[in-house]
């Protein structure tokens, strides 16, 4: 919740100084950023839903405990491979090219940690999670979200949102399934941010706490321009930027 509190935060004060985006994207959490950024939902209930979403996912954790990793060095082809045959792990978050983050049960994430490390990987560490998120083992969570988001209202995005599940440009007929398939679904940031530029988009804006995002865009393609937001300083380098 703060971190979402934290972007809306800094959305407020972009808006308030004429800084509009002409789409928007977010990576997993980030969704409901970029949603109510676009005024799909309001602020309010993006609190809730988010919320609503932290609940059932540690309650999946606690109920099917599982781990997640971040494989780097490796194609993706090659992650894909080790997860086909490391049992219950897959591909969860395809952040940049060489950087692929897995998740599962936790055996078969220490297995596919193993495999990496001998297929070459430069490394291969398992991350500080409590369960086994956008994977398979997460089916109970996306069932609680789905009788979250029943009342709630969502609205045509605008500027659009591209989902960085789907890889496509999302309206409000389909953004409940698309919350709900989230939760069990790879995060595909990379491919979402290449689609982004064939579309022409030259400048990126993070909105929030870090600069994960922006470190990602450019590992990605190093001829767009990046620039983060979450404090004054940062907002005035943005601001004479754009």
């Amino acid at each position: 919740m703060a971190l979402y509190v934290n972007s809306m935060a800094a959305m407020a004060v972009l808006s308030q100084k004429g800084v509009v985006g002409s789409v928007v994207c977010g990576h997993s959490l980030g969704e409901y950023s970029a949603l109510a950024a676009a005024g799909a939902i309001n602020f309010e209930d993006g609190l809730s839903l988010v919320a609503s979403r932290g609940k059932a996912m540690g309650l999946a954790a606690a109920e099917r405990p599982g781990a997640m990793a971040a494989i780097i060095g490796l194609e993706d082809g090659q992650v894909e491979e080790i997860c086909s045959r490391s049992g219950e792990v897959w591909p969860v978050n395809y952040n940049c090219p060489g950087q692929l983050v897995i998740s599962g049960e936790t055996d078969s994430v220490l297995r596919a940690i193993k495999a990496a490390e001998t297929a070459g990987a430069r490394k291969a560490v398992r991350l500080a999670v409590s369960g086994s998120f956008h994977s398979p083992l997460m089916r109970a969570a996306a069932g609680r979200m789905k009788e979250a988001l029943v009342e709630a209202e969502i609205k045509d995005p605008a500027p659009p949102l591209l989902s960085s599940i789907s890889c496509e440009y999302e309206t409000a007929e389909g953004l409940k399934d698309l919350l709900v398939r989230q939760i069990v679904s790879p995060v595909r940031w990379w491919q979402a941010v290449e689609r982004l530029i064939d579309d022409g988009v030259e400048r990126f804006v993070e909105v929030g706490n870090g600069k994960v995002l922006s470190g990602l865009i450019r590992r990605i393609n190093r001829d767009v321009k990046t620039s983060q937001v979450s404090d004054p300083e940062s907002l005035e380098k943005t601001q004479a930027l754009v």
